[in-house]
C-alpha cells in the first residue's frame, strides 16, 4: 500500500488463465512478429515499454479504463493532468483512482448535460439508453439528468456517432446487403463498433489499429458481446479468407490492411484520429479505404480542420483523396466541437463540387 492508499500491481510475464486474455496475447505476439507498417508519429508513440507484460496482469482488466492501458484513446477523464507526458502515465493501479488521473464527477455531469443540449434533435434519450454502457473497464461515470443510468462523455459521444453511421448504412445499402461490412481505422477500445452491432446485428466489423489497441479491443468486445466471433492478427495472417468467413469482429494491425479484399467494405470510418497521425500514415490509410470500398461504398471522416500533435501539420482540406469521391452531404462541424468536421463521402463518379467543398475547409 502506498501513501495515497492506491493498491499497485506490478506487471507479470506469465500467461493469464482467462481464455480471452490468452487469445489476446497470441494475437499481440503475432502482430509484433508481422511488424508495423509505418511510423506512429509523436501523438501515438505513448505506450509503456513494458506494455506486453502489463496486459498479462489479469487483476488490471476489470478496471482497465482507469489505467494507463487505455491512455489517450478514452477521453473519459478530461482533467489534462498528465496527458501528453509519457513520464506521467498512471501506475498499475487496480483499486481506487490512479493518482495522476483525478476524476471530477461534477465536471463530467456538466459536460454531458452540455453535450445533450447541443445534440437536441439529433439524439434521443431512448437511443442513449439502448446504446450507452458504462460498466466495462469501470470508467469514471456519473448519473445523468436524474435518470437511473450512468454515463461518461466518451461513451455518449460514441452513441452519437453510432446513430450517424446507422443512417449512412441505411442510405448506402437500403438494407439490401447480405452482410454489411464496416471498417474503422483507429477504433479506440471498440465501443463504437459494439454499438453499431446493436443497431445492425449481422454487421461485420473490421478494426484497423495499433497492436496495443487491438489487444484492448479484444478484451472490451468480449465483454460487450459475449459469444461474438472475435478474431485477430494470428487468424488473419494464417488465412484471411477463413477469418473473414468466421469473424463478427476482425481486429487487425495496419500491416495486415493490405489483406482485406478489394471492394469488400460498405462503410469505412475514421473518427478523430487521422488528425493525430503523420501525413504519410493518413495517406496510406486513405489509399486503403479507396481500395477496399465497394462501388458506391461510403467513408465517414470526422477530423479537426488542422492539428499538429503527430509532428506534422495535418489539414483536413489537404487529405489526398483521389477523384472517385462525391459528397453525400455538405461538410458538417460537430455540434459540440465546431473545429472538427464530419465528411460523408461516397465512392464512385466524382460529384460536382467535391474538390471545391474540400478546399473550402480552412482553419
Amino acid at each position: 500500500m502506498n501513501s495515497d492508499q492506491t493498491i499497485l500491481i506490478a506487471p507479470t510475464s506469465h500467461l493469464p488463465d482467462q481464455p480471452v486474455l490468452r487469445e489476446m496475447l497470441k494475437d499481440f505476439e503475432a502482430a509484433k512478429q508481422i511488424g508495423e507498417r509505418s511510423a506512429r508519429g509523436a501523438h501515438w508513440d505513448i505506450f509503456r515499454p513494458d506494455f506486453d507484460r502489463l496486459i498479462r496482469t489479469e487483476a488490471l482488466w476489470p478496471r482497465f479504463r482507469q489505467m494507463g492501458v487505455s491512455y489517450r484513446f478514452d477521453d473519459s477523464f478530461h482533467t489534462g493532468n498528465g496527458r501528453g507526458k509519457r513520464e506521467m502515465l498512471p501506475s498499475y493501479a487496480v483499486l481506487e483512482e490512479a493518482k495522476t488521473w483525478r476524476f471530477d464527477g461534477r465536471a463530467v455531469q456538466i459536460r454531458i448535460a452540455d453535450f445533450m443540449a447541443k445534440v437536441t434533435g439529433l439524439l434521443s434519450w431512448e437511443e442513449v439508453a439502448f446504446l450507452s454502457e458504462c460498466s466495462i473497464g469501470n470508467p469514471p461515470a456519473v448519473p445523468i439528468d436524474g435518470r437511473d443510468m450512468k454515463a461518461d462523455w466518451n461513451d455518449i459521444s460514441q452513441v452519437f456517432f453510432a446513430v450517424q453511421l446507422k443512417k449512412l448504412f441505411d442510405f448506402g445499402t437500403g438494407g439490401s446487403a447480405a452482410r454489411p461490412v464496416y471498417l474503422e481505422i483507429g477504433a479506440g477500445y471498440g465501443s463504437l463498433a459494439a454499438k453499431l452491432r446493436k443497431l445492425i446485428p449481422d454487421l461485420q466489423c473490421i478494426l484497423l489499429d495499433l497492436p496495443e489497441v487491438n489487444a484492448v479491443q479484444r478484451y472490451y468486445l468480449s465483454q460487450a458481446e459475449p459469444g461474438a466471433a472475435i478474431l485477430g492478427a494470428g487468424s488473419a495472417r494464417d488465412d484471411m479468407a477463413a477469418a473473414l468467413e468466421r469473424a463478427d469482429y476482425l481486429l487487425l494491425p495496419a500491416a495486415l490492411a493490405e489483406r482485406v479484399p478489394e471492394g469488400y467494405v460498405d462503410l469505412a470510418a475514421n473518427i478523430r484520429s487521422f488528425m493525430e497521425m503523420p501525413v504519410s500514415v493518413v495517406t496510406d490509410y486513405i489509399r486503403t479505404v479507396e481500395r477496399v470500398a465497394k462501388s458506391n461504398g461510403q467513408f465517414y471522416c470526422v477530423n479537426a480542420l488542422e492539428k499538429s500533435t503527430s509532428g506534422d501539420v495535418v489539414r483536413l482540406a489537404e487529405y489526398p483523396f483521389d477523384e472517385s469521391w462525391s459528397m453525400v452531404s455538405p461538410p458538417m462541424p460537430l455540434p459540440w466541437q465546431t473545429h472538427i468536421v464530419a465528411l460523408s463521402l461516397r465512392r464512385g463518379p466524382p460529384g460536382d463540387g467535391f474538390r471545391a467543398a474540400l478546399a473550402s475547409l480552412t482553419a
